[in-house]
């Protein structure tokens, strides 16, 4: 992209964001207030999601520390104890 045309775009972007009435005026603090709080609530689930990642992963493995602790069974054991 040649800069000349960045910079068209900048202020394209500029001046389509400044408010044009007061009607504009009074509505996007309240748009910039809405996006905040879901960007907050977007974070806390993020986080939620990532303590239940912790938590199952330590889970599986405590399981997998269990099991190789454990000796594995041949399927042999059962049957041997029923005859």
């Amino acid at each position: 992209m040649e800069p000349e045309s960045e910079n068209r775009d900048l202020v394209h972007v500029e001046a389509s964001s400044t408010p044009k009435t007061e009607t504009d005026a009074d509505v996007a603090p309240l748009i910039r207030k809405v996006g905040a709080t879901s960007i907050a609530e977007i974070e806390k689930l993020i986080g939620e999601l990532q303590a239940t990642k912790n938590f199952l992963q330590s889970e599986a493995d405590q399981i997998e520390r269990e099991m190789a602790r454990k000796p594995h069974s041949d399927g042999f054991g059962l049957r041997k104890n029923h005859l």
